[in-house]
């Protein structure tokens, strides 16, 4: 692999099974995935994504917007610089995404925040967050005369 080629890695934090009584068998816990970091962060991988569950019938998930990200905060926390955290799960908004970038209540920033099923049902998600933060973006080159004006050299530049 091409050194300047960054290399991203998905963990779970948790499988959300060590907290469920009824489940006797071992669990994935975010202790262990701090540890997992480390051995990652030491080896090159460059990004790790937190996410979580999805593996097991007998997960008990506490979901709601940004529920993963308290896992990838302790996660950076104990690894630091050492490589960029990312997370998922229930980012719905820009306003959300950047609190969870910014560090939210507990001052931790993240690196980043991925978001996918949410890009295919609004492919317009750029755009969104955009206005959720009141901020303007740069519309693609090969797109941006459908919203200025075809074909004219001084065309107004849309500004979302």
């Amino acid at each position: 692999m091409p050194e300047d080629m960054p290399l991203f890695t998905r963990i779970s934090g948790t499988d959300w099974l060590e907290n469920n009584p009824e489940y006797e068998g071992e669990t994935w816990t975010l202790d262990q995935s701090i540890k997992l970091a480390h051995l990652l962060a030491d080896r090159g991988v460059d990004v790790l994504d937190v996410s979580s569950g999805g593996i097991h019938k007998m997960q008990k998930v506490a979901a709601g917007p940004g529920y993963q990200a308290p896992f990838a905060k302790a996660i950076k926390k104990s690894v630091g610089d050492k490589m960029f955290i990312s997370t998922v799960g229930s980012i719905k908004t820009g306003t959300l995404a950047e609190e969870i970038i910014a560090g939210g209540e507990d001052d931790t920033p993240l690196d980043l925040v991925a978001a996918g099923r949410l890009f295919q049902k609004n492919t317009g998600l750029v755009w969104s967050w955009a206005d959720d933060l009141n901020t303007s973006i740069q519309i693609a080159h090969q797109i941006a005369w459908g919203f200025g004006g075809r074909a004219k050299k001084n065309a107004p530049k849309l500004v979302l």
